[in-house]
């Protein structure tokens, strides 16, 4: 005769890990907090982060961080694009480490190029020898920042006051702003917050480097204010 009401136990759920066996039994929920609290770290502000991106309620979003359940599929695609740790732990618990491998090289190979881009234009000279149309293009916010013009030679692609004291190139577009276009061109959905993580600096500037793309009638945003997203103006 059949017991009634009897239920198994809940074991958790579980990402493939293809090979990796070991790994690939770790608790979908622990292995998404962990990513999460990697990237963001463990304080509150990494909760309202993850908030902005998803939309998700503050205890859902404390859940998630604390490993107690993971984010349901709408959430997990928002996080894949937002988060890089989370990206990456989704391609390695389902086998993909071939796709995180291209992913990390395609990046390593935009940031060599920004790199020679600088040194270019650090062989250029001194703004003083480079043409005058660029040199007039350096606003009243840039000034006070010219001492800094000699100390120019180390500064760290990703500092958010590099470029600040450079003449703007001839199309007056920064290289982060290129990047951007060139981000959008390639079909990526990419935000403000993308290009700061990128690059670096704060979430104020690179806000201010979209808008003035949009404002020059380069970009366009496109759909509604809380999950709409900007495209190449045609």
């Amino acid at each position: 005769m059949w017991r009634v009401g009897k239920m198994f136990p809940k074991k958790g759920n579980f990402f493939p890990g293809g090979n990796d066996r070991e790994s690939g039994r770790m608790n979908y929920a622990t292995m998404v907090a962990t990513a999460l609290r990697k990237e963001l770290g463990g304080s509150h502000q990494a909760t309202k982060t993850v908030m902005r991106w998803t939309g998700a309620s503050e205890r859902t979003v404390k859940h998630w961080l604390a490993g107690y359940h993971g984010p349901g599929g709408a959430c997990l695609i928002v996080l894949m694009r937002e988060s890089e740790t989370v990206y990456e732990a989704v391609l390695a618990s389902a086998g993909r480490r071939d796709a995180m491998v291209t992913a990390r090289v395609l990046a390593v190979h935009r940031m060599i190029a920004e790199v020679m881009a600088l040194i270019d234009r650090e062989e250029a000279g001194p703004p003083g020898n480079r043409p005058k149309e660029a040199a007039r293009e350096k606003g009243p916010a840039e000034k006070g920042l010219d001492d800094r013009k000699n100390d120019r030679t180390n500064v760290p692609i990703n500092d958010h006051n590099w470029g600040a004291s450079e003449p703007p190139p001839e199309d007056g577009l920064k290289p982060r702003q290129r990047w951007y276009l060139e981000a959008l061109a390639a079909g990526k959905e990419v935000r403000a917050d993308d290009l700061r993580r990128c690059w670096g600096v704060s979430e104020k500037t690179a806000r201010r480097d979209v808008a003035a793309l949009k404002e020059r009638g380069l970009i366009e945003f496109v759909g509604p204010l809380r999950t709409g997203r900007y495209r190449l103006r045609c």
